[in-house]
């Protein structure tokens, strides 16, 4: 999979997370064959052990399927609810045949 370009890994609490303008996935370099029905992503603390999600953003409200065929999106921009301190996103999608897979796992740190 490849992004364009990627959040910055700081932001302060109560300003804009400026989303991922543009993720184009391509396992083993081919576009998938089934199309592309839903994407989100999921914040979770990375402080309190096992992981739960705190705040999840999903298409179509948050994500654009740009091109559900050549499984091209975008994350829009977002003032995060997210307490100070560090959280780990990963972007997932769901298929036509409902498959399910996380392509995508970063660090944000809220100052």
């Amino acid at each position: 999979m490849a992004a364009s370009i990627l959040p910055p890994s700081e932001i302060y609490a109560g300003d804009s997370w400026p989303g991922v303008p543009l993720v184009s996935i391509r396992p083993n370099n081919a576009v998938p064959t089934v199309a592309l029905a839903a994407a989100k992503v999921i914040f979770f603390s990375s402080e309190d052990g096992p992981l739960s999600p705190a705040h999840t953003l999903e298409s179509p409200t948050d994500i654009l399927l740009n091109s559900p065929t050549a499984w091209d999106l975008s994350v829009k921009k977002a003032i995060l609810p997210l307490q100070p301190g560090e959280w780990t996103l990963r972007l997932s999608t769901t298929d036509a045949q409902n498959e399910t897979r996380t392509w995508l796992t970063g660090v944000v740190t809220i100052l």
